[in-house]
């Protein structure tokens, strides 16, 4: 009886359970779990961060109904959050709130869940359903602040904050980071020529080469303007010059079609490597000067901050 099937919950009172009947979940049910679920929801609403709201759930549901995990997924969000473990039996439930739709939630445990239990599980549902919708629009509000609108890359604002994370992360471990800064050769050249649309295509193209070609390890930005930046967390000098390089062939040999125009382009690279005296924005500092090293050099090419 571990069998969980998909279903679809209408509104916040509508909550479709596995392979049984159809349970509504209503506020005269929510009111005759008061006491509780007054308190149950104000705990839930002190937080907008997403795992910190599901673990408060999790520790007020295990006080009144004990199980083994609790699993949340939203493929939209790319969110697959476990607490505890998987059981043997289980129940899932996909929420949606009027039309949004807010994912799946799974309980799991090693013995049969009675009519009961769900029951109560499912009121509990019921009271996270709101602070989850708020934790999922805080979640895209702050997603929405740190992309860069025309390319979808994260944005320089985003590049700061992963650039102290995985500098602190690297030190901390003694593991390798590089850093590539790139920009597009002669692009004021394209944008006088074709024109700044043109330009506008080049650079979503150039985005587009940027997270195709990367790792799925790898970071990428759009700093501003034509220029770009990719962060290689556990990348040793000689693997960042590969990449780097690689990314130099690629945007070489790509063609892009821009409001009729076939139009080609080429990169230049500065490449620099984490070590024990980088502070602050020391890190891109070398790789920026790199990059100018390269320029200077006749562009098209990779220069080495080392």
């Amino acid at each position: 009886m571990s069998t969980a099937i998909p279903f679809v919950a209408e509104t916040l009172t509508g909550i479709t359970r596995q392979h049984t009947k159809n349970v509504v979940v209503n506020r005269a049910r929510i009111e005759a779990f008061s006491d509780q679920a007054s308190q149950f929801t104000g705990l839930l609403q002190t937080s907008l961060e997403l795992p910190v709201v599901l673990n408060i759930f999790a520790e007020q549901t295990e006080k009144v109904l004990p199980f083994a995990g609790i699993t949340y997924s939203n493929a939209e969000n790319k969110e697959d959050i476990t607490i505890g473990e998987r059981g043997r039996h289980s129940c899932s439930y996909r929420l949606t709130l009027e039309t949004e739709t807010l994912g799946e939630i799974c309980i799991s445990r090693r013995q049969h869940f009675s009519e009961d239990d769900l029951e109560l599980f499912e009121k509990l549902i019921a009271l996270l359903l709101y602070p989850l919708r708020n934790c999922l629009q805080f979640q895209k509000a702050t997603r929405a602040a740190s992309k860069d609108p025309m390319t979808g890359l994260d944005n320089r604002r985003s590049m700061d904050e992963q650039i102290a994370h995985e500098s602190k992360l690297a030190l901390r471990y003694g593991n390798p980071l590089a850093m590539l800064v790139l920009d597009i050769d002669h692009f004021k050249r394209i944008n006088d020529n074709y024109g700044h649309k043109a330009g506008d295509c080049l650079i979503k193209a150039f985005a587009d080469i940027m997270i195709n070609t990367a790792r799925t390890t790898d970071y990428a930005f759009r700093y501003g303007g034509e220029e770009f930046v990719m962060l290689l967390p556990n990348t040793s000098p000689e693997g960042a010059m590969l990449v780097a390089e690689r990314m130099r062939q690629v945007v070489e040999q790509t063609k892009c079609i821009c409001h009729g125009e076939t139009l080609t382009m080429t990169t230049s690279v500065g490449v620099s490597y984490l070590t024990s005296q980088d502070r602050d924005d020391s890190l891109f500092r070398r790789a920026d000067d790199a990059l100018y090293k390269a320029k200077n050099s006749g562009r098209n090419r990779v220069c080495s901050s080392d």
